[in-house]
């Protein structure tokens, strides 16, 4: 006995292929909607869990700005959650502080916030349509101070053209930078230790002249090569110390010598 074999005609083929790929969209949409529904219930709970509220608030390497300034500007309370907080938004905020340099937000979970601040240092005092304002080594201006206050470094003055300045302000002008590079080419060698500076006046990148406390003369400072000038400087007065004769200045501009006048 032969059987005889059913065959689909192409329409029946065409339904039951159709049916196959509606009931695999429909298994699919159920799929993700449950999945959405984890998922925003996750989230909810997890933004609303009491676990996870900020309960601590460490602050670490505050030295010159107080902690409390800090934690105002940070922005963050007990209602934070630490999972979500936004710690780059955070950084940012503290960053703009003056006297931070760098910020760094961590979480500790479930209930921590670390900030550690590294601090900008305080070089010298910028005297500037009669104010005074402490300034680091690459010219942030930290802090305007009173007349009567205890002053960094030496009065950096006469710095032409500088106009208006504020808190904040991160100050490129030719002249103030080359004074603050002779300061420090300045403190690196051992003269520093038997002089005390008054004074630098950057008249110009090139004239930048120096008021020492124990001398009547000034000191004369060039655009480039601080270091060299500063070590030409500790010669010299290792070599003459108090018996320095020059009525108006030392000039140390010129390559190899030291010009006393």
């Amino acid at each position: 006995m032969v059987r005889s074999h059913r065959r689909h005609t192409p329409r029946r083929r065409i339904r039951r292929m159709r049916y196959r790929i509606v009931r695999r969209l429909i298994e699919g949409a159920i799929g993700l909607a449950v999945l959405l529904a984890l998922g925003l219930f996750a989230y909810s709970y997890v933004r609303e869990s009491p676990f996870l509220r900020v309960q601590w608030l460490r602050i670490e390497g505050a030295r010159r700005v107080d902690p409390r300034t800090i934690r105002a500007v940070a922005g963050i309370t007990e209602k934070h959650n630490v999972l979500l907080l936004d710690v780059e938004a955070v950084r940012d905020r503290v960053e703009r502080i003056p006297y931070v340099r760098q910020c760094v937000v961590r979480r500790v979970y479930p209930d921590v916030v670390f900030i550690r601040v590294e601090e900008r240092e305080p070089l010298a005092t910028l005297m500037v349509n009669n104010r005074l304002f402490e300034i680091d080594a690459e010219g942030v201006v930290l802090e305007e101070i009173s007349a009567t206050a205890r002053k960094t470094g030496p009065f950096i003055s006469s710095v032409r053209g500088l106009g208006y300045v504020q808190e904040g302000d991160w100050l490129t002008h030719p002249s103030l930078l080359g004074a603050l590079d002779v300061w420090r080419a300045f403190n690196s060698v051992p003269v520093s230790r038997d002089v005390t500076v008054s004074e630098i006046a950057a008249l110009s990148p090139n004239e930048i002249l120096m008021y020492c406390n124990d001398f009547d003369f000034e000191i004369r400072w060039g655009r480039a090569g601080s270091e060299e000038q500063a070590k030409r400087l500790d010669i010299f007065w290792r070599v003459k110390g108090s018996r320095i004769a020059c009525n108006e200045y030392i000039d140390l501009r010129f390559n190899g010598e030291v010009v006393c006048r």
